[in-house]
């Protein structure tokens, strides 16, 4: 039984650490999923604005439009990973109920 448990734990630490190396990872995509579309519509926008001088409108609307598209991203990407959270929730809460319904049978059997 000991060992049983002790494997569950070391399995929910695991996935535990996966959830931090996550964590990391997408606090690294943030940076690229805004830097990679802010600095092309930067350039584009400059470009553009060269071509056909419109006083700044046209990198102001490109800044915009590669805002939002981030923001569509981050919140496809949020929407991901709280699903997943969701089912690891699950998981542990069943795992949890599972092991206190052992431990009162066992703390039964010994009493008789």
């Amino acid at each position: 039984m000991g060992q049983e448990r002790n494997e569950k734990n070391s399995e929910l630490q695991d996935v535990r650490d996966r959830f931090q190396r996550k964590a990391y990872r997408m606090m690294i995509e943030v940076g690229f999923i805004f830097g990679i579309p802010a600095f092309l519509a930067y350039q584009g926008g400059k470009v553009l604005e060269r071509r056909y001088e419109t006083g700044g409108n046209i990198l102001l609307v490109s800044l915009v439009a590669a805002f939002l598209f981030s923001w569509i991203i981050i919140v496809v990407k949020y929407r991901q990973m709280q699903k997943e959270a969701r089912a690891f929730d699950a998981a542990y809460r069943q795992m949890r109920q599972h092991n206190a319904k052992k431990q009162r049978q066992e703390d039964n059997a010994e009493e008789s």
